[in-house]
């Protein structure tokens, strides 16, 4: 529900070293043996004790992890090896990568149909703030001889994880929980068609916010907040 208010990844197969002991896979039904345990180490320490097998985990960056660290390490790319990783269970970097890789192309569009030829920056998931009040996310921006001409940024707090926000030119836009979070909570996942039209209309909407404020911006008014 809405409310007011060039990092390459890697989705090979992990592989299982020949002698390990055998472990069992995570996986539902699978019975593979040999299975490794996920790498992923948060912050206070704690390591995940999950285990897969080749075919149902994930390599990052030359180690073994679950799909869902493997997102996570993939989002921060190399800096995963020198920041503070977020608590196991939280899936903020993760989530502002998923949303940030399928809006960036669209957001390039919309900033290139209103400011042609206007150069950008695109950053990759980065963190922001002290680590308890921790935020992932993108940003674009427009850049000139004098320095950023506009910004977007789209993040996702670490204490919220289930929770978008779109920031145009420093101030909040759309605060957003997609909605495949949403029929998960509710216990009534969505099937394939019903999923498609709802995040059809999740980032339609975020885009349709975004082509707004910018038509205000450009002709020198403030676009007012609102739901879809």
């Amino acid at each position: 529900m809405f409310r007011r208010s060039p990092v390459q990844e890697s989705s090979a197969p992990l592989a299982v070293a020949p002698g390990l002991a055998s472990v069992a896979c995570a996986a539902p039904s699978c019975t593979s043996p040999g299975a490794v345990r996920c790498s992923y180490v948060d912050r206070r320490q704690r390591r995940c004790e999950s285990a897969w097998c080749p075919e149902h985990g994930q390599l990052a960056f030359n180690a073994s992890y679950c799909r869902r660290h493997a997102g996570i390490v993939n989002a921060l790319g190399p800096d995963h090896a020198t920041s503070p990783l977020p608590d196991l269970e939280n899936r903020a970097p993760s989530l502002a990568n998923w949303i940030g890789r399928d809006l960036d192309t669209p957001i390039r569009d919309l900033l290139h149909k209103h400011f042609p030829g206007h150069a950008m920056h695109v950053t990759s998931v980065v963190n922001g703030g002290a680590v308890r009040e921790r935020t992932w996310g993108r940003a674009w921006k427009l850049l000139s001889e004098t320095g950023v001409d506009l910004s977007i940024n789209l993040t996702v707090p670490e204490d919220d994880d289930s929770t978008v926000r779109v920031i145009y030119e420093g101030r909040m836009l759309v605060e957003v929980t997609p909605p495949w979070i949403e029929a998960r909570r509710d216990g009534a996942p969505l099937d394939p068609e019903a999923d498609g039209q709802a995040r059809a209309r999740f980032y339609g909407g975020i885009l349709q916010h975004l082509d707004a404020a910018i038509s205000a911006t450009k002709a020198g008014t403030r676009h007012q907040l609102g739901g879809l």
